[in-house]
């Protein structure tokens, strides 16, 4: 077993069992399937949104090996319109510019900014 697939479903077991500690009782193993395909419903559609939000944190998958070498140099291979246009779209959000070679510095609060929306869709009380 893949040292990855080993920590995963230790980490698993872990949140299960504290789970299970807060929430006793002959429904808790049914809460905790709802809690956990609830989760994995929000991390769904949070990559969804990231993805379509925020498509320039994920422009280097596509890059060719000269692309690939230019970034290690801090070169972004973006055209400067590109470039322009993304960076004013990411600060009028409130995150920061992506770096020169066209990497973003900060990814983890722009999924949590994703995450938030999905949160606030997923539970408003009143559907319109």
């Amino acid at each position: 077993m893949q040292r990855y697939k080993k920590y995963e479903l230790e980490k698993s077991a872990k949140e299960k069992e504290l789970f299970l500690q807060k929430y006793t009782g002959e429904d808790a193993k049914i809460l905790y399937e709802c809690y956990k395909d609830f989760n994995n419903l929000v991390n769904k559609y949070t990559d969804a949104l990231h993805a379509k939000l925020f498509s320039e944190e994920y422009d280097f998958i596509c890059d060719s090996i000269v692309d690939a070498k230019n970034r290690a140099k801090g070169i972004n291979p973006m055209n400067e319109e590109y470039q322009i246009k993304t960076n004013l779209k990411r600060v009028s959000l409130g995150f920061l510019s992506l770096d020169k070679n066209g990497m973003p510095s900060n990814r983890d609060k722009t999924r949590a900014y994703c995450k938030k929306k999905i949160l606030t869709l997923l539970c408003k009380k009143e559907i319109q």
